[in-house]
């Protein structure tokens, strides 16, 4: 390709927000193999800049550009706080539209890593780090360099700042102890009480907040009452309660929004119930590791809809928990045959055509008391745009059941 063509190419594609958009997006999303972005990416490609179709090599050559320019926009929307921002619906924020000067109101962000891996001024109030897994490493090269990326969020916190750290994440209590500022720990056993000066934990169903050099050590509320499910909303909620009390919001108002919040979209979401039986949608799952915690948030009387385009996915760490916790499996897309392989003799499993049939069949297969969850263990390039645009789909059908 000629420079000039390349050159005009580009400026097309910056003119074109909502490719970058798109691009930005599947490359955020968890969903980043290079073969999936290549073919979700050429598409939209050849779809949006038909003129030139007609040049040779056009798709390799237009992914490589097409994904450098997108990056490097995305690079420079996270330079700095200060400036500008990237938000978790995956759109550029520009300056303007960011009203900073409200110093009255906290400002909630999700920083991803690689934002982390940029920043220059960024300093939360209070920064919260989750957990730490081996994620991401072809675009860090290594776990060091993406443990290094994850601990900028601290760089800029003084005496002033507050981190909010897994407890239970040994290779985050470790990373942290030597930093110089005030640190909070949530978990979910009393080693969090035993071994921190302040923090929040689980016992015997409820949930705790204590602060040792004021002397208190608070009940929140049981955690039973907490709306969203699973272990890791759980752990979600110890750190979100922490944060709340680090800017003066009471425990009264931290158990009412818990008992009311309705979850993340995508991630284990309520979709309905019909004639006994509960529908959720964990499109967001596009592993294995990531369907074993929604498995984990059932205790039983699932029939479970998996399946899409896999990525060397091993199930065998899931059998124990299909074997205790599945009835049936609905299995669809283009891993449905292996699915069928693999847990064919653990449970009942069935074919499904579409996202339609996988509905009708799973819901078929339940009677009053299951829980039909699609959480599927693959990405979803096979079917549908994005595991968001999956998850819709899925909600729409269930919602068109009568």
């Amino acid at each position: 390709m000629s420079q000039d063509l390349e050159q005009s190419f580009v400026k097309q594609l910056k003119e074109n927000q909502n490719i970058i958009h798109k691009i930005c997006r599947l490359y955020t999303s968890g969903e980043d193999a290079h073969k999936d972005l290549f073919q979700e990416i050429t598409i939209q490609l050849w779809k949006a800049f038909p003129k030139f179709r007609g040049e040779s090599k056009f798709s390799t050559w237009a992914y490589r550009v097409a994904l450098n320019t997108a990056i490097t926009l995305y690079r420079k929307s996270t330079r700095s706080i200060a400036t500008s921002s990237f938000d978790t619906t995956n759109h550029f924020i520009k300056q303007e539209e960011y009203n900073y000067e409200e110093e009255e109101k906290i400002k909630l962000m999700y920083q991803a890593v690689y934002q982390l891996n940029d920043i220059e001024n960024f300093k939360p109030a209070v920064g919260v780090m989750m957990n730490i897994t081996p994620d991401h490493i072809d675009w860090h090269g290594s776990f060091e360099n993406y443990l290094t990326a994850k601990m900028r969020i601290a760089e800029n916190m003084d005496e002033e700042s507050l981190l909010v750290v897994n407890h239970d994440d040994k290779v985050l209590r470790d990373s942290v102890e030597k930093l110089s500022i005030a640190k909070s720990y949530f978990g979910l056993t009393e080693k969090t009480f035993d071994n921190c000066e302040q923090g929040a934990y689980e016992k015997e169903g409820k949930m705790f907040y204590f602060n040792k050099s004021k002397s208190f050590n608070e009940e929140i509320m049981e955690t039973r009452d907490i709306n969203i499910r699973g272990k890791h909303n759980l752990y979600n909620s110890l750190a979100a309660a922490i944060s709340a009390r680090s800017f003066g919001i009471r425990n009264e108002i931290i158990s009412s929004t818990l008992k009311a919040f309705p979850g993340v979209e995508h991630r284990i979401e309520f979709t309905r119930e019909l004639n006994g039986v509960k529908f959720f949608n964990d499109s967001k799952a596009t592993n294995v590791e990531s369907m074993i915690v929604a498995l984990e948030a059932f205790e039983g009387n699932l029939i479970l809809i998996m399946g899409g385009r896999e990525k060397g996915n091993d199930y065998s760490s899931v059998n124990d928990l299909v074997k205790n916790r599945v009835k049936t499996i609905v299995a669809v897309g283009e891993s449905r045959e292996n699915i069928v392989r693999h847990f064919g003799s653990i449970v009942r499993v069935i074919e499904a055509t579409s996202m339609e049939d996988a509905v009708a069949k799973a819901y078929g297969a339940s009677i009053p008391g299951d829980n039909v969850l699609l959480s599927p263990a693959c990405k979803s390039f096979d079917m549908f745009e994005s595991y968001e645009h999956r998850g819709e789909v899925f909600k729409k059908i269930v919602n068109s059941l009568k």
